[in-house]
């Protein structure tokens, strides 16, 4: 086998996986497969409640909403282009760490190569409502772990946590959130005819005071001479990171990953919603810190003003959590 080099950095390489057992997260039993990334990708299903879907590729990409595909927060499309959508839809999250007087640069499930020792886990509760994606990095000594639920009062909640497993503190700075948001009023139909016309309609707000956004289309898609305003919105929302700076387009990830500082993004219009959070903290030695990202659909006037008058409030961890 020959060792291959990723500038003066040899690549690594998974070299077992595939393998499931039954493990305890936080008290509840989760089924792992250890290192899953080695397998061909795979669709998994979460169970709801209520009147949510939401189906997940191992490889990070994902599809969701309420009801049916006319009511869909991320794209809705078939496995194999689910599987796919992995760079441009779903989850983001990007780590700037300074370890040893250098700042190093860690995307993790960013493909299955990289210049990290790294291993990586899938969890599935046993009643099927959540599932959770963990990356360690051995290099780093951290672990990096997102994970998906629903809510029927918040939509649908991915949680994200930190643990610096190491001896030493760890400043962090990161990126995190969602990509390829779809606002209301997009059918299945539109979505798959007309892609390239749907966004140049749409445009996303950040709501001042709030690390929050909104997202909507200028108008529907007819092809009446008729007006047809789009009268409800998605709405995307975080809660746990310190002094947050909230992005609503993909236009200043490189930036980052380069270094470059970001700044805020009052409004977006003609692109792809996101709802990406910068923020920075330092975590010391055998800690952790958890946030969350939230977002839902169809969301009218009187609806959107009652959530946001609870995010200025503020929604404790457990309130989250028991929904």
């Amino acid at each position: 086998m020959k060792e291959v080099y990723w500038s003066e950095s040899p690549v690594q390489r998974a070299v077992d996986g595939g393998t499931g057992s039954i493990v305890l997260q936080d008290g509840e039993p989760f089924y792992r497969i250890h290192n899953y990334h080695v397998m061909p990708p795979f669709l998994v299903s979460l169970v709801s409640g209520t009147e949510h879907w939401m189906f997940v590729s191992s490889a990070g990409g994902l599809t969701c909403g309420r009801r049916n595909p006319d009511h869909a927060l991320f794209p809705y499309e078939t496995d194999d282009k689910v599987h796919d959508s992995v760079s441009t839809t779903g989850p983001f999250t990007a780590l700037l760490v300074e370890d040893r007087g250098k700042i190093r640069l860690w995307t993790p499930f960013s493909g299955n190569l990289s210049t990290f020792a790294l291993e990586r886990n899938l969890y599935k509760n046993l009643p099927g409502n959540r599932l959770v994606f963990e990356e360690v990095n051995h290099d780093l000594d951290l672990v990096f772990r997102y994970g998906w639920s629903v809510s029927d009062r918040f939509g649908f909640v991915k949680r994200s946590c930190i643990v610096n497993t190491g001896r030493a503190g760890r400043r962090i700075e990161l990126l995190d959130g969602l990509r390829n948001l779809l606002p209301f009023g997009v059918t299945r139909q539109t979505q798959t005819g007309l892609s390239t016309l749907l966004d140049a309609y749409k445009q996303a707000e950040a709501v001042p005071g709030l690390c929050a956004g909104v997202y909507s289309l200028s108008s529907i898609l007819t092809d009446r001479a008729e007006p047809c305003e789009a009268l409800k919105a998605t709405v995307a929302w975080s809660t746990g990171l310190p002094v947050p700076q909230v992005l609503l387009s993909e236009d200043q990830v490189e930036a980052f990953l380069s270094g470059v500082p970001v700044e805020s993004e009052p409004q977006a219009r003609g692109r792809r919603g996101a709802f990406l959070v910068q923020s920075a903290f330092t975590l010391a030695p055998d800690s952790e810190h958890s946030w969350y990202v939230m977002a839902d659909i169809d969301q009218g006037p009187s609806r959107l003003a009652g959530l946001l008058g609870q995010i200025r409030k503020g929604v404790a961890t457990a309130t989250i959590e028991a929904d």
